[in-house]
C-alpha cells in the first residue's frame, strides 16, 4: 500500500512537513516495510524521505533510516542471493538517489554526509553493479558529467564517481560504450576529453577487465579511438578539451594497440614444425622395425592403398642419396679444411671432427 499509494502519501507528507513529531511519525509508519523487503524499503526511501533530506528536523532520521535498512538486510546483500531475483534497484531510481548523495547532500552536516557516502557502495552494487548490463548508463553517465563541467563549483567527489562509472561502462560493456559514444562525442566534446585522459591514466587496471581481455573487444576500442584521433586532428586548436582529447587519444592508441599486439596468439611455429616432423620420423622407424622392412610396414601399406608408396621410395631414394653425396662430402673435402684450420684452432677441431662423425653414423642409422 506504501509503495502504490505514492500521490497519496506523498500529499499528507507535506501536509504535516511543518510539524516534524508527525512527519517522522508517518514516515517511521511507511518505512516499517523496509524490515521484511529491501526493495520496497528503498523506495520508500527514495519516494518520500529523499525530498525531506534538507529539511533540517528530518535530515538525521532520512540518513539514519537509510544506512538502518541496509545493515538490517547486510547479510543478504553480501551473499548475493538478490542478484537471482528481480531487481532491489533500478536505473532510474539509482540516479535519483546518486544526485541525492553526491550533490544535494553538500548542504548537510559533514557527519551526515560520511555516513551517507558510506551507504553509496551498496547502492551501487545493488543497482548497477559493475555497469556490464544496463546500455543506457554511459549516456547518462556523460551527459551528467557534461551538466557538471558547466557548474561554477560544483562537489569533486560527484565529478569523480561519475568517470569512475564512465569507465567501468567501458570496461564491462565496451560494445554499448562504443556505441554511444561515437554519437555523442561531438556534442559531448570537453567531457569526452575528461573522460579520455582518465582513461589514458588508470588504463593499466582498466585492461584487467575480463571483457578487455577479447580480441574483439579490444579492436572496437581501437577503431574508436582512431575515429576520435582522426576528428580531434580536424578540429580548431582552440576548441575547448582539444589539446588534452589529442594527447590522451594519442596515448590509448599506444597502449591499445601493444595490448592487442600482446594478446595474439602465438605459437612457435617452425619449431613446432620440426618437433612434429621428428616424431612421425620416428614413429615410422618404430613401424618399420617392428614389420621388417618399410614395404610390409602400417606406413608402407597405408601408401600403397593410396597409390603413392612409388613416389614415397622415390622421395626416400633421393634423401638417402642426399645423405651419401653429403657424407663423402664431409668425409673427404672436410680433412682438407681441417688440416688447414688446425694449425690454428688446435684441439677444439678435434671435437667438432666427432661430433661430426657421431652426427653422421646416427643420421645413416634413422635413414637406412
Amino acid at each position: 500500500m506504501a509503495t502504490l499509494q505514492t500521490k497519496r502519501f506523498t500529499e499528507l507528507i507535506k501536509s504535516y512537513q511543518n510539524r516534524p513529531n508527525v512527519g517522522m511519525a508517518l514516515l517511521w509508519a511507511l518505512g516499517q516495510c523496509g524490515r521484511k523487503d529491501l526493495s520496497s524499503g528503498l523506495k520508500i526511501w527514495s519516494e518520500y524521505m529523499r525530498p525531506l533530506l534538507r529539511l533540517r528536523h528530518y535530515t538525521r532520521f532520512v540518513v539514519t533510516y537509510l544506512s538502518g535498512l541496509l545493515k538490517i538486510h547486510a547479510s543478504i546483500i553480501s551473499s548475493g542471493n538478490l542478484s537471482k531475483g528481480p531487481r532491489v534497484i533500478y536505473p532510474s531510481q539509482y540516479f535519483l538517489m546518486f544526485d541525492t548523495i553526491f550533490n544535494e547532500a553538500t548542504t548537510i552536516s559533514k557527519e551526515s554526509q560520511k555516513e551517507l557516502l558510506e551507504q553509496y557502495p551498496t547502492i551501487k552494487k545493488l543497482a548497477i553493479g559493475d555497469c556490464s548490463t544496463d546500455h543506457e548508463l554511459f549516456p547518462e553517465f556523460l551527459r551528467r558529467l557534461d551538466d557538471f563541467l558547466q557548474l561554477s563549483n560544483g562537489p569533486t567527489n560527484y565529478k569523480s564517481e561519475i568517470l569512475a562509472s564512465l569507465s567501468q561502462c567501458v570496461a564491462n560493456n565496451p560494445i554499448a560504450c562504443v556505441s554511444h559514444w561515437q554519437q555523442m562525442y561531438r556534442a559531448n566534446f570537453y567531457s569526452s576529453s575528461l573522460l579520455l585522459g582518465y582513461l589514458d591514466a588508470n588504463w593499466s587496471t582498466i585492461i584487467k577487465s575480463g571483457s578487455l581481455k577479447e580480441v574483439s573487444n579490444l579492436q572496437i576500442i581501437l577503431e574508436l579511438l582512431s575515429a576520435f584521433k582522426e576528428y580531434n586532428d580536424s578540429c580548431n586548436s582552440q576548441k575547448d578539451g582539444l589539446t588534452e582529447a589529442s594527447k590522451a587519444c594519442k596515448s590509448l592508441l599506444k597502449k591499445v594497440t601493444k595490448d592487442l599486439d600482446g594478446n595474439k596468439g602465438w605459437f612457435p611455429w617452425k619449431i613446432g614444425s620440426i618437433v612434429l616432423l621428428a616424431m612421425i620420423v620416428a614413429l615410422v622407424i618404430k613401424d618399420v622395425q617392428r614389420k621388417g622392412s618399410f614395404e610390409n610396414s602400417s606406413t608402407g601399406l597405408f601408401l600403397q592403398d593410396i597409390n603413392a608408396y612409388d613416389r614415397a621410395i622415390e622421395y626416400y631414394g633421393l634423401g638417402l642419396n642426399l645423405y651419401l653425396s653429403g657424407k663423402e662430402w664431409t668425409l673427404v673435402k672436410l680433412p682438407i679444411y681441417y688440416e688447414v684450420t688446425k694449425e690454428n684452432a688446435g684441439p677444439f677441431m678435434n671435437n667438432v671432427l666427432r661430433k661430426i662423425d657421431s652426427a653422421w653414423a646416427e643420421a645413416g642409422k634413422t635413414i637406412v
